[in-house]
Parts: structure tokens; C-alpha cells; sequence
């Protein structure tokens, strides 16, 4: 009876050091576990954080895998987008619409210009898209028709008379011997407004002339309208002098005897 009673009780402390090491051994085989996914994620959690343009396969990532407005300019590197890489149409026209432009006019003809009232010799429109800036040139081939002084006065204008108020440029011979043809080039820069654009058509910019002394013909005229919608750097229009502005009267004396005035531009 004591022999059985013995057996019993050994059986039950076997069956007890069988648990403990069974719990032992789970608990260690958990550790390895924890430590080797550490060992695993690590290096995959640090690689994620710095991929870099070589790890990424070519044609891997799409458009549709970018999120809208995720590439913004700052993070395009200059000259990396060329013409090559843009899709025919992607860039639709509400995305230009303040892009610069230039409209250009020729005309032939033979105005000879009166003394007094002046005379358009040629003119081009332009529809600007936004606010900016237009810069116009013109260029003018003349004859003058008599042995003494030919002058005229010109101007690129907006309105339909040459005024002392705005920038001006000159045709004269100087009193050389005619018949002879000269070309005179001048340009003028003004700021536009969207807003002043007319209902049809474009804003006109023109040239105009009157003579001043003598006997001058425009037979051609070439006029280049360009819109800009920014400045790159100051805009700065230049006074007359205190020394060399004069009266109103002055000038307009100066204008009709055809002797040089410094005007400033815009």
C-alpha cells in the first residue's frame, strides 16, 4: 500500500517538471521569434526610409500611382522635364493662357505726311490674355522730296496724334541731297491691362507721323507688337531733367523746328 501510494506521488512530480519545462521552452521559442523578426524588419523598415531613384525599376511608377499635386515645382530639378517627355496635348490651353505673344503688321504705302495734323503710318493689334507688358517696334522706310531740311516727328502711340506728353523719334536728312530711301527703327514699351481689352479685336497700337519742315513720304511700314506677362526687373521711366525739360512751350517750338529733344522712354 505504501509502495503504490509512492508510485502515485512520483508520477504527479513528473508530470508537474514536464509542464514547467514544456512552459519554459515556449517562452524561450517566442523570444527567438521576437528577436529574429527584429533582426528581419529592421533593415527593411531603414531601406523603406531611404529609396532612392536607382532602387525604383524603370516604368514602375505610373501616373496614377502619383497623388495629385504630390510633385510640385520645387521638387523638379531644373532641365529635367523636356519637351520630349511631355505629352502631345497634356498641357491644355487654360494652363498658357498668359504665355507671351506677338502680332505683326506690314503695310506699303505712300502717305505724304502734312505739316500740322498727323498721320497714321502704321498700326498693329494685340488681345493681351492677362496684365503685362507690351513692347512695340517699328520700323519705317522714308523719302524726302526736297534740296533743303526734310523733318518729320513720330510716334508710337496709343492715340492718333504726336504729342510732347509721350516719347517721340525723329526722320530728318539733315539737308542731304534727294532723292534717297532711309530706314528708321524706334521702339516703345507700355503696360497693358486685360481689362482694356475692347469687346472684339485686340488693343491697337500705332504710329504716327506729321512734318514738320520740307516735304517727307513713308512707303513702308513694319510694325511688331509683343506681350510679355512679367517684368524680370524694374521698369523705370526716366524724367526729364529740371535743366533740359523746359516750358511746354519750348518744346513744342523744339518740335516744330525740327531741332533734337532728349525724351526718356517708358
Amino acid at each position: 500500500m505504501e509502495t503504490h501510494e509512492f508510485e502515485k506521488r512520483l508520477t504527479e512530480v513528473v508530470r508537474q517538471e514536464r509542464r514547467r519545462a514544456r512552459r519554459h521552452l515556449s517562452l524561450v521559442a517566442g523570444g527567438l521569434v521576437v528577436a529574429m523578426a527584429g533582426m528581419t524588419l529592421a533593415p527593411v523598415a531603414a531601406s523603406h526610409l531611404n529609396v532612392r531613384t536607382s532602387d525604383i525599376a524603370k516604368g514602375a511608377v505610373t501616373a496614377p500611382k502619383i497623388k495629385k499635386n504630390a510633385v510640385t515645382t520645387a521638387k523638379i530639378r531644373n532641365n529635367a522635364v523636356k519637351a520630349g517627355k511631355i505629352a502631345d496635348n497634356s498641357v491644355p490651353s487654360t494652363k498658357t493662357s498668359n504665355e507671351a505673344g506677338i502680332a505683326f503688321r506690314q503695310q506699303r504705302h505712300s502717305p505724304a505726311l502734312p505739316v500740322g495734323p498727323a498721320t497714321e503710318v502704321g498700326a498693329a493689334s494685340l488681345r493681351v490674355p492677362s496684365d503685362g507688358w507690351v513692347t512695340v517696334h517699328a520700323e519705317l522706310r522714308w523719302t524726302p522730296h526736297t534740296v533743303d531740311q526734310d523733318t518729320a516727328n513720330c510716334q508710337i502711340t496709343r492715340g492718333s496724334a504726336v504729342t510732347t506728353a509721350e516719347p517721340f523719334f525723329r526722320l530728318t536728312d539733315l539737308q542731304t541731297s534727294y532723292p534717297f530711301a532711309a530706314t528708321t527703327s524706334a521702339h516703345r514699351t507700355f503696360r497693358v491691362a486685360r481689362t482694356d481689352n475692347p469687346a472684339v479685336g485686340g488693343q491697337t497700337f500705332r504710329v504716327v507721323c506729321n512734318a514738320v519742315v520740307g516735304s517727307i513720304t513713308v512707303a513702308e511700314s513694319q510694325t511688331t507688337v509683343h506681350f510679355f506677362p512679367t517684368s524680370y526687373g524694374p521698369v523705370v521711366v526716366l524724367p526729364r531733367s529740371p535743366a533740359s525739360r523746359g516750358t511746354e512751350a519750348e518744346l513744342q517750338s523744339e518740335m516744330a523746328e525740327g531741332r533734337p529733344t532728349a525724351e526718356a522712354t517708358d
